[in-house]
Formats: structure tokens, sequence, C-alpha cells
């Protein structure tokens, strides 16, 4: 498997699972070209809807866990608060 395997290759250059830093359905587009004469996902409005599909699907599992969702959330908030601990004074942090 080469170094960076995810990485489209020249051949992926208008198809729409190409998502310029990996492919959107196969590990290794590479030896999906190589394996075939052209990449069976290359064009295709199939393998495109499967992709979809599939990240409405982890989009839903992202939300069905509302307390690890809260959490993450609260933590944010929690981080972004000056802390007084009655010694040193608190500077508001500033990001950029």
């Amino acid at each position: 498997m080469h170094r960076n395997g995810r990485r489209p290759i020249r051949k992926c250059g208008k198809c729409k699972l190409n998502l310029k830093t990996h492919c959107g359905l196969f590990d290794d587009p590479h030896d999906a070209w190589n394996r075939h004469r052209k990449c069976p996902g290359y064009m295709s409005e199939e393998h495109y809807q499967e992709y979809l599909r599939i990240q409405e699907r982890l989009e839903q599992e992202r939300h069905s866990k509302p307390s690890v969702f809260a959490r993450r959330e609260g933590a944010k908030l929690r981080h972004t608060e000056p802390h007084y601990d009655g010694r040193r004074p608190t500077k508001p942090r500033v990001r950029g």
C-alpha cells in the first residue's frame, strides 16, 4: 500500500467522490484503478448516492448519543470561561 493510499490519483479528477485529500468511498483509489480498467465509482451516480447514505447514517449516529453531545458542548463552554483562583488576575483568552 502506498504511503498515502487514500489520496485520489490523477484519473479521479472529475469524480464526485474525489474529496481532494481522500476518496469518499474507496480506501485505496490507486488499487481500484489498477484492479479494473476504470474505477467502479468513477462518475457513478449509484456510488455517489451510497456515499451520501453513509454520511447521513454517520450524522444520525453522531446525534443519537445526546449525553455525549451535551458533555462535549459543555466542555467547549467551560474552556472559554476565565479561571478565578483568587491569586492571579485573569486575562481573557485571545484566539487567533
